[in-house]
């Protein structure tokens, strides 16, 4: 097996760069302020979700249990 090998440079170079964004009236603590009550905000859904999932799922299973030993 031969290799195709072409006299164009190997360097690998990406054929667009983009520059970095400018950071527009906000400071690195403020973006992660924002982030943090995000946060917050998903991990208080999540725990009142699992309050009502968590005792449904409880007696549906004692039900279940009761049914197939009984």
């Amino acid at each position: 097996m031969s290799a195709n090998l072409s006299s164009v440079s190997t360097q690998i170079t990406p054929t667009h760069v983009e520059a970095l964004p400018e950071v527009v009236n906000s400071t690195f603590e403020e973006r992660w302020a924002a982030w943090a009550a995000r946060g917050a905000a998903h991990d208080l859904a999540f725990r009142r979700r699992v309050k009502i999932a968590v005792p449904i799922l409880a007696v549906v299973a004692a039900v279940v249990y009761f049914l197939l030993v009984r």
